[in-house]
């Protein structure tokens, strides 16, 4: 299931008594259960009638007798218990039959860290019966525009496709770091509605950034030297292998589509807007398309494809990415596959 949808189910008003979250993420665990505050608690005795206990450090029975107490002048009680992952079969049992019959004032929010449940045992048995488990699966590349986009709208303002893709590209897929990136946006926007790409590059640049722009821009060049040079001082500087591969994979689809719109005759003052770069950088991306035949392109995705499978595969990134360089500045792009 999509982490939206999870995210919208859980927004429902009519409460559960009981929400079983799990994820090998924790950020999207907090999200979810940040969420369910929101939901299932009143502001106004937020802190009365919220309990967060450990499966490994609590004892069931305590657990089980704060359920049934009447919420403290409100009309829910929530009760956490994280480490579900590590919960004993005495434990998944006891709360089994409490589910069986639980306070209709107490909403419980199990959580557990880890990718897959056990299927079988007396609890999950009864939490499926019931309908009310909740996998947070981890969000997809496909998926991951959406779930920007929806941050930044959750703050009420709205973002270009082009600066998603400036932003994702610099950042990596770390769900921590983006949400951190789109923090400080909203705060250095203030009042303006739509985050642009001007935005994006004035909140990430820093030395990584530049860093990064100059391998990207020597190998759009075709400048080896150049590119090996700031590829090595970009790994030295402890960037993800995800995240340089992600922005050189970017830098070709711009020469790509700037290539086929000159192909089509689209006029020069519409092409920046449509390959998403500022006017300012046109030319110098009309050049570096010009190194590139469309076949010598078409293969260079190909190569980044076996690239990208090849870094989450083996411990040798340097010497990946060194090769990556060289194919893509000196040409070797069509060697047999």
């Amino acid at each position: 299931m999509a982490i939206q949808s999870v995210f919208d189910r859980l927004k429902k008003k009519e409460p559960l008594h009981v929400y079983y979250l799990y994820s090998k993420e924790n950020f999207l665990l907090e999200e979810a259960l940040s969420i369910l505050k929101e939901a299932l608690l009143s502001s106004a005795m937020k802190d009365l009638n919220c309990h967060t206990f450990h499966i490994r450090e609590s004892d069931i029975s305590s657990i089980i007798s704060t359920g049934y107490t009447m919420p403290f002048m409100a009309e829910r009680r929530v009760i956490i218990i994280k480490g579900m992952e590590d919960i004993n079969a005495a434990q998944s049992q006891q709360l089994a039959e409490y589910i069986k019959n639980p306070c209709s004032t107490t909403s419980l929010v199990l959580i557990a860290h880890t990718g897959k449940i056990e299927k079988g045992n007396a609890l999950i048995l009864e939490l499926e019966r019931r309908g009310c488990i909740f996998p947070l699966n981890a969000i997809s590349k496909k998926e991951l525009p959406l779930w920007v986009k929806t941050g930044v709208k959750n703050a009420g303002k709205e973002i270009s496709e082009e600066a998603v893709d400036y932003l994702t590209g610099m950042v990596g897929e770390d769900l921590m770091d983006i949400k951190a990136e789109i923090d400080k946006l909203i705060l250095f926007t203030g009042n303006k509605s739509v985050i642009d790409m001007a935005d994006v590059e004035a909140v990430v640049s820093d030395i990584k950034v530049n860093s990064m722009f100059d391998l990207t821009d020597s190998i759009g060049r075709k400048d080896f030297k150049s590119a090996l040079k700031a590829l090595n001082k970009i790994i030295e500087g402890g960037e993800q292998p995800v995240r340089i591969l992600g922005m050189i994979a970017r830098q070709f689809r711009i020469l790509l589509k700037i290539k086929t719109l000159r192909k089509k005759g689209t006029p020069a003052n519409r092409i920046a807007g449509i390959a998403g770069i500022f006017p300012y950088h046109l030319d110098n991306y009309i050049k570096q398309s010009s190194q590139f035949t469309e076949d010598e392109l078409v293969d260079i995705f190909d190569k980044l494809h076996r690239t990208d499978i090849a870094i989450k595969s083996e411990r040798l990134h340097r010497l990946i990415f060194e090769k990556l360089v060289m194919d893509l500045c000196l040409g070797k792009v069509t060697q047999s596959r």
